[in-house]
């Protein structure tokens, strides 16, 4: 004979101690359906019934940015719904027969660094009740400094940085540190240009993460080679020379024979019907020469003029215009011409010099650097030589050609 059933008053009745309830949420509900309080609203709570082997959140090796839910219920448990919080709709949707696991691993991201991605799980029993999981969740870290930039192909103006591709990266953020400060978006490896010779140049570089920067990598440098060109002199051969006789009016103007060499004189010895007040010699050069060609692709490449000298040397008799000896000093100029003119000729920039010549003397002087300019890039229009004008001494040079008349020698560093 059966023994008695148990029983016990509950909410006023008699009820079998299988059918026990308790009071939630303001009604009476079994035991097995006991609900919690779950953001404010009531979810059943995790069964008793489901066996979870883990739920967890794995790091995905060798990218931060990147991270694995991991799910394993045993086979009491009959379906799983997988949420995430970066999404409207289920991460997943997963069943299983009444002998098999549920079993569930998904790789996710990249994320945004340090924004933080919340995951759960409702489970429902093989009796149809359901538990709601805990959450799990997982923050990126800010993108990590990149290795110091190495360099390539390093020039007088150019250089190649490069980095290592950095993970998950959909940008690359390069600063120029000196000399100057500026920021390019550029890819992993980048070839500069417009750099300056001889010059320490400062490079670091970041990675952008889903519009996010990181930390900045160590800053490497490089120092452009030195220019290439020769250093020292170069000397410049005239390639002709006039003089010019301005006469009295605008239509007595003439020029002399090359033969007679290069006159400089002003108006005070010579006067009257003689017309010979004024005179210049201009010296010209071959502007196209490989010579000149040499000299502005070294000033291009940061080369300077240091030194510009001139040689001339005074005929040793008057040959009927000899002037007067006083060894005082000669106006010097640069002019625009290769050749002669064919009109009233015209100087662009003008210097005395302090030295004299003697009868028969030659001479290197010294000239500012400048004029190494105006004859070598054409600065100012210059291209050539001119002595003489207005208060100079009456000076009768030899030929171009003649005791190395006219000849330059321009020293560059």
């Amino acid at each position: 004979m059966a023994g008695p059933e148990l029983r016990v008053s509950v909410g006023g009745a008699v009820k079998g101690v299988s059918d026990v309830y308790v009071a939630v949420g303001g009604t009476y509900r079994r035991v097995a359906e006991a609900s919690t309080a779950v953001g404010g609203t009531y979810k059943t709570a995790f069964s008793p019934g489901i066996t979870l082997n883990h739920w967890r959140v794995l790091p995905v090796s060798g990218n931060p940015f990147r991270w694995k839910l991991d799910l394993d219920i045993a086979d009491n448990a009959r379906s799983a719904v997988v949420y995430g919080d970066w999404q409207p709709a289920p991460l997943a949707q997963l069943s299983a027969d009444t002998d098999t696991s549920l079993r569930w691993l998904s790789e996710r991201g990249p994320g945004q660094p340090k924004k933080t991605y919340n995951a759960w799980v409702v489970v429902t029993d093989e009796f149809g009740r359901t538990s709601t999981l805990p959450n799990i969740s997982f923050t990126p870290p800010l993108p990590a400094a990149p290795p110091t930039p190495t360099f390539s192909n390093i020039g007088e103006n150019s250089f190649t940085a490069s980095i290592p591709a950095q993970v998950e990266a959909d940008a690359y953020v390069w600063a120029r540190v000196t000399p100057g400060y500026a920021e390019y978006t550029l890819p992993t490896s980048h070839t500069w240009t417009g750099a300056t010779p001889s010059t320490r140049y400062g490079i670091q570089v970041l990675t952008v993460v889903e519009g996010v920067r990181g930390a900045w990598s160590p800053v490497g440098y490089l120092t452009t080679k030195a220019p290439s060109y020769t250093k020292g002199d170069y000397v410049l051969w005239p390639s002709g020379g006039t003089s010019y006789n301005p006469g009295y009016t605008s239509y007595s103007y003439y020029w002399r024979p090359p033969s007679e060499g290069l006159r400089a004189g002003n108006s005070t010895p010579w006067t009257g019907t003689e017309n010979r007040g004024n005179q210049s010699g201009f010296i010209y050069y071959n502007f196209w020469d490989s010579t000149h060609h040499a000299l502005r692709e070294a000033l291009n490449r940061g080369a300077t003029i240091t030194r510009v000298q001139l040689h001339l040397q005074r005929r040793s008799t008057s040959h009927g215009y000899g002037g007067v000896d006083p060894r005082s000093g000669l106006q010097l100029h640069t002019h625009g011409y290769e050749s002669q003119p064919g009109g009233r000729p015209g100087f662009i920039s003008t210097w005395g010099s302090p030295h004299g010549w003697s009868r028969g003397e030659a001479r290197w002087v010294d000239l500012p650097t400048w004029f190494g300019y105006h004859i070598v890039r054409g600065d100012a229009g210059g291209r050539g030589i001119a002595l003489g004008g207005y208060y100079s001494p009456y000076y009768l040079f030899e030929p171009v050609g003649v005791g190395a008349t006219g000849r330059v020698v321009i020293t560059i560093t």
